[in-house]
């Protein structure tokens, strides 16, 4: 069992800079793995010869499915995308309630009334999320407080608590977002992490294949090639009769 949950491991990978170590996709990584297992099928024999245990071979399987199951989630990008839909509906929602109050208050006293300016409407355009919140609940304890001289302008108690109500909607979709995002980043590094685990059974395996089949024939050999170039694909081609392998291919 693995001491990280998907945070710390996060965490852990960006403190230690752990990075993907395989140049290819993690869907034709899946696919190459598969074909290794098949290709271990037919080599079991010979690979017990190298040291290759069943179970060797039963963690490799277990590996590539759970790197399958990472892989292949289908909410984790989506519930990120719903966080942030919803975080921005409530935004707006709050935005527009907050312009009406001040259109009211400006109605009520005036644009450099001191009434008007201590609600610091003017730069709430420019604030950042969390600014923002505090910005709106502070507007929303101060019309409060003084909500009798605000009746003449059609701002009533039912108002100030649907505002509230918005407010602290928009707040807790905000800390949704926030962790959405960062089990998206800590998914996305877990990935990384298992599929690192998994290339480096892939790569034993490579090996040893390769090395069953060393003295050829070049087509069993190229079975174990991870990276094959393109001047050994054409060698393969041409020595497909031969015991001729290409020391280019990797």
């Amino acid at each position: 069992v693995s001491i990280f949950n998907n945070h710390n491991l996060a965490e852990y990978m960006e403190t230690n800079n752990i990075q993907k170590v395989f140049r290819f996709s993690n869907a034709k990584f899946l696919d190459m793995i598969r074909l290794m297992l098949l290709n271990i099928e037919i080599d079991k024999e010979a690979m017990i010869d190298y040291g290759v245990s069943q179970a060797d071979i039963l963690h490799f399987k277990e590996l590539e499915s759970q790197f399958a199951m990472l892989v292949q989630h289908p909410t984790i990008d989506i519930d990120a995308a719903d966080a942030s839909k919803d975080k921005m509906k409530l935004y707006k929602v709050v935005l527009n309630k907050t312009l009406d109050i001040s259109r009211r208050v400006l109605l009520r006293y005036g644009r450099r009334s001191a009434e008007y300016k201590s609600l610091e409407f003017a730069n709430i355009y420019h604030l950042r999320e969390d600014e923002f919140i505090t910005r709106v609940r502070m507007i929303h304890e101060l019309v409060s407080e003084k909500l009798s001289d605000y009746s003449s302008v059609g701002i009533t108690a039912a108002m100030l608590e649907d505002f509230a109500s918005q407010i602290q909607a928009l707040e807790s979709a905000r800390i949704n977002l926030i962790n959405s995002v960062e089990t998206r980043k800590a998914h996305k590094l877990q990935i990384i992490a298992k599929g690192n685990e998994l290339y480096a059974a892939f790569r034993r395996f490579a090996i040893i294949g390769k090395a069953i089949y060393a003295q050829g024939p070049p087509k069993d050999y190229y079975r174990y090639v991870i990276y094959p170039t393109k001047h050994s694909a054409k060698k393969k081609l041409l020595n497909d009769d031969t015991n001729d392998i290409p020391i280019d291919a990797k």
